[in-house]
């Protein structure tokens, strides 16, 4: 039967599933159905180096900015000496000369401002247009 227009979809037809019993899902859209116990109740997720995806300091950029929101908190200050003090927004900054690791003492919170300041993205942002420029054969 092809498409006619004016018709509406399904309008007569018997579903597929009509008649046939066992799960249903519930009326709020999950699985769920009171009185079913989940199968992972009590059971605790390991957490932290016990869990299996646990990377160590091979973790990347997201993982130890995660670990460090998780243990130290959102970074809600700037540690530079020289701050205007104007800014709202802050956010953790790894040191320069630190390696990427699982250690507070290799990142120091900075307000947006400071931040830019910090890892100089003005000047590589120019740099990063010159070069565009002379590859771009437009």
């Amino acid at each position: 039967m092809s498409f006619q227009k004016g018709n509406k979809f399904g309008v007569g037809r018997i579903p597929w599933n009509k008649g046939i019993t066992g799960y249903r899902i519930h009326k709020n859209g999950t699985g769920f159905q009171k009185g079913c116990i989940p199968w992972n109740k009590g059971k605790s997720t390991p957490k932290g180096e016990n869990a299996n995806h646990w990377r160590g300091d091979s973790v990347g950029y997201w993982g130890i900015h995660t670990w460090l929101q998780q243990h130290y908190g959102w970074a809600d200050k700037c540690e530079e000496k020289d701050c205007p003090g104007k800014s709202t927004k802050f956010e953790w900054a790894k040191l320069k000369n630190k390696p990427y690791q699982r250690r507070r003492d290799n990142f120091i919170q900075l307000c947006k401002q400071c931040h830019n300041k910090y890892d100089d993205v003005l000047r590589r942002g120019w740099i990063t247009r010159k070069l565009a420029k002379k590859t771009w054969h437009g």
